[in-house]
């Protein structure tokens, strides 16, 4: 059976949001990096205080896909899983919580919460460090962003990546910008030139923000 078992705060940890919520995480992450260094137990594991996050605006834009919609894209890259569950799954079922997923094996996938026939949220876990389940995890992203423009935000990493960009997520998997993964992910030579000045001059601010 093609299943996946997970702990539930896995739940969350990488999530993938609107492209309007860039500011918002980005600023989080910013915070979350100054908080973590703030407040690091002694001997370095683990951390003295919990961080909370913001409030986003009540402005931001929701996750516009149907149930139907999330299967029809990502089914074309890998199996749905048949059954996920976690420690509270049996609590999840009382209260009506559902949640539908796809992925190469019991070591990663892409999950989507429901409430009736919509999602309500997307989010990932990436345990597996082969390449070849980490190529379909790229590809089940990459598929996500057709309709609505996504971004994916591991708030464990702290990694912000444009989910219609191919080789920002080639990079946050392989850390590398593979020359034939471009061709496999449909982007124009010009989407390419443009997307790597505009990460360029994000790490140089990055960088430069660290300094002051």
């Amino acid at each position: 059976m093609h299943e996946f078992y997970h702990h539930e705060d896995d739940v969350g940890q990488i999530q993938v949001l609107p492209v309007e919520w860039w500011d918002y995480c980005r600023q989080e992450i910013y915070a979350l990096e100054e908080h973590n260094e703030k407040h690091v137990a002694p001997g370095g594991v683990g951390w003295t205080k919990m961080y909370s996050f913001s409030a986003a605006a009540p402005e931001l834009p929701n996750l516009e896909m149907t149930v139907s919609r999330f299967r029809e894209l990502l089914s074309p890259h890998a199996s749905e899983f048949e059954k996920i569950t976690n420690p509270l799954s049996e609590y999840e079922a009382e209260v009506g919580i559902r949640a539908i997923g796809f992925g190469p094996s019991q070591s990663a996938g892409v999950f989507a919460d429901l409430v009736d026939d919509m999602v309500k949220a997307i989010w990932c876990i990436v345990w597996s460090e082969r390449d070849d389940e980490l190529e379909v995890m790229a590809k089940l992203l990459y598929a996500l962003s057709e309709d609505q423009h996504f971004l994916l935000v591991d708030w464990k990493e702290t990694h912000i990546v444009d989910l219609r960009v191919g080789w920002e997520i080639e990079n946050y998997f392989f850390g590398t910008w593979p020359e034939e993964s471009y061709a496999d992910l449909q982007l124009s030579p010009l989407a390419r030139l443009t997307d790597f000045a505009y990460d360029g001059i994000e790490r140089l601010c990055s960088l430069w923000r660290k300094r002051k």
